[in-house]
């Protein structure tokens, strides 16, 4: 027996006053504006910066408009390239005003990768800095030397700014291996290069933007150690016998190889590096160290721990050694 409708209609509006109160339960409330964090323009959001960057990529690559590390730097040691730079800043500037005025002109040098591990593609991004408009870039040789020969996939190098746009990297227009530096040209048209200032002396304090294990516009400052010379390839970087050159005295391993060092005066000459106390690590490769005005110095090159005993089974570090190439090096480099 059907309910007569005038029964029906109090249940139906009951159920569905109950109904609503339930789904209205269930409903998560809006996020209202006042929750949601607001980051400063001057705060650096690592996470979200890498994201940009591999979509970005990832775009370029499936254009094909990205080359591959080992074409770029085939064949680019002793070449040398033409370019004029800005006018030497004669002025010191507050530290902020310092940082902001790298920050325009320090770029990530990185490599795009197929990670064997996720079958995914990831970018690796050491440090360069601008030295013309027409893209030109400075880094160190090292950047390029990835191990694109053990992927399965080829290797990409790319060119970044702080505001996650990307460009291909299209030449390695000169390079010196000895001195670990190259000059990359990439597909960017209105860059913001740094004045190039040689001839810093011990002393001299310096600043320098870089970016550490993914640590983007890391700002350090400390002063110049010292000016040292390096016989043989250029700290860090491989001998021709694939092993890898003493960073430090400490790593070099004893009596033995000093005297081999000592032996090979007479028949090298060496060339002077820039030992620096403003702080960098891994990533930092080829930023600017630059002076109080915003003149390069240097480039961040290589790091050295010092230990107490570099045979034991825990090293106790006593200090970090950091080196730089001198931008004398760099100015070597460009044609006439």
């Amino acid at each position: 027996m059907e309910a007569p409708l005038s029964l029906l209609l109090p249940f139906c509006v009951l159920w569905f006053g109950f109904s609503a109160s339930v789904l209205a339960a269930q409903r998560p409330e809006p996020i209202s504006a006042a929750a949601v964090p607001v980051v400063p323009p001057d705060v650096i959001d690592d996470a979200t910066l890498l994201l940009r960057i591999e979509a970005a990529c990832e775009v370029l690559r499936l254009k094909g408009e990205l080359r591959t590390v080992a074409s770029v730097r085939a064949a680019a040691d002793g070449r040398t390239v033409a370019f004029a730079s800005p006018p030497l800043r004669p002025e010191p500037l507050p530290l902020p005003r310092l940082r902001d005025l790298l920050l325009q002109s320090t770029v990530l040098v990185g490599v795009y990768y197929h990670c064997e591990e996720c079958s995914g593609w990831h970018a690796s991004a050491s440090t360069g800095f601008a030295v013309a408009r027409d893209g030109l870039v400075a880094t160190c040789c090292h950047v390029l030397a990835d191990d694109a020969e053990q992927q399965d996939s080829p290797a990409y190098a790319f060119v970044a700014g702080y505001d996650g746009q990307v460009f291909a990297v299209t030449e390695c227009v000169a390079a010196d291996a000895s001195s670990d530096l190259a000059v990359l040209r990439c597909s960017a048209s209105n860059l913001v290069p740094l004045p190039l200032r040689p001839g810093a002396m011990a002393g001299e304090p310096v600043y320098c933007l870089s970016n550490p294990d993914h640590l983007f516009a890391t700002f350090t400052a400390g002063t110049i150690a010292r000016r040292y010379l390096v016989r043989g390839p250029a700290p860090g970087t491989a001998r021709p016998d694939g092993t890898a050159v003493p960073e430090s005295a400490a790593e070099a391993g004893g009596v033995g190889d000093r005297h081999q060092a000592l032996a090979a005066v007479g028949s090298d000459r060496g060339r002077v590096f820039l030992q620096v106390t403003c702080e960098f690590a891994s990533g930092s490769s080829g930023a600017p160290v630059v002076d109080a005005c915003g003149n390069v110095v240097g480039i961040a090159q290589s790091t050295a721990s010092v230990a107490v005993d570099p045979e034991a089974e825990v090293l106790e570090i006593q200090m970090v050694v950091r080196t730089a190439v001198p931008t004398d090096a760099l100015l070597q480099l460009r044609s006439r």
